[in-house]
């Protein structure tokens, strides 16, 4: 092969190289020009903003327990059963250890802790009088037999039953001294909530 024949080579398989790269550069222009291209990557939610939202919802949803809370123990008394004083108080329990458990409470927060705390004083008042109560009764109506005293009127056989009746007596004590504290939880409670208007 001549030294002619093998540089017409050269040139020929060079000028293809050339025109292929052309082509793939004009290619890629088109592409970018035309949106041809790979899709835009849409940037993500900073890990700030995730934080605020989920701090958002923690919030919310504490809001939510505290009320729910609060309407569980509106609906219970002295005369309420004891389930229901105990689901009441589960609540209130609950919410008391979530608000707990806030790094950097509000004012508003620390304002509904000391109400939760004050309903949960009032119940467990309320369950200790029931409690007591119903050993006073069986004391009431055993002394009543033994004695042989009507139950008619209530105020005069108590009376009667402290009288003669040591162990009636001490429970009679006990129920009188835990419907008082149910009422002085109940007029903190409503100091709580008078403060906070």
């Amino acid at each position: 092969m001549g030294m002619a024949s093998m540089l017409r080579r050269s040139k020929s398989r060079a000028g293809r190289l050339v025109r292929a790269s052309t082509v793939l550069v004009f290619g890629a222009l088109l592409g970018s020009i035309l949106g041809c291209g790979s899709e835009p990557t849409e940037p993500g939610p900073s890990p700030q903003t995730s934080l605020e939202v989920q701090a958002r919802d923690l919030q919310a949803a504490l809001a939510v327990a505290c009320a729910q809370a609060k309407e569980k123990a509106t609906q219970v008394s002295l005369r309420s059963g004891s389930e229901a004083l105990a689901s009441a108080k589960m609540a209130l329990s609950d919410a008391v250890g979530r608000l707990s458990e806030v790094a950097k409470p509000t004012p508003d927060q620390l304002e509904q802790l000391a109400e939760l705390r004050h309903e949960i004083e009032r119940i467990d008042a309320a369950l200790l009088v029931q409690e007591i109560k119903a050993q006073w009764r069986v004391a009431l109506e055993e002394g009543a037999k033994r004695y042989r005293i009507g139950l008619k009127d209530l105020a005069e056989a108590r009376k009667k039953l402290r009288e003669r009746d040591e162990t009636f007596r001490a429970l009679d004590d006990q129920l009188s001294a835990a419907e008082r504290a149910y009422e002085n939880a109940k007029l903190r409670l409503q100091a709580s909530l008078e403060g906070k208007a």
